[in-house]
């Protein structure tokens, strides 16, 4: 099973190391449309960071998780792919989507 990093998307889904990730930029003054900034999450000295996605040097990366995180919150942070495959308590093999979520009070972004 891939580590978890102890934070979670907007939709509740809980980020791990490898995932690809898409943050929240700006919106667009007259086309109004989201703009979006796409990492991937990585360990490396034991602190969860994020590296540009088309990074491969493994020693380079951008800022903490833990950074974004705090000065944006989880609603501005979205997973759009697992790494590799993962399984369930069980063993079965299971995709992002099926990861266990965090529980949101119903009128909770």
């Amino acid at each position: 099973m891939s580590q978890a990093t102890g934070f979670h998307d907007a939709r509740g889904i809980p980020i791990h190391v490898g995932d690809l990730i898409r943050i929240k930029h700006f919106r667009h003054r007259l086309r109004h449309e989201q703009m979006w900034l796409y990492f991937r999450v990585a360990v490396i000295r034991n602190c969860i960071v994020i590296q540009g996605w088309d990074n491969l040097d493994p020693t380079k990366h951008r800022t903490l998780l833990e950074c974004i995180a705090r000065r944006h919150g989880d609603p501005c942070i979205e997973v759009l792919e697992h790494s590799g495959p993962e399984t369930n308590e069980r063993g079965e093999l299971i995709t992002f989507n099926e990861r266990p979520r965090l529980k949101r009070k119903a009128g909770e972004p």
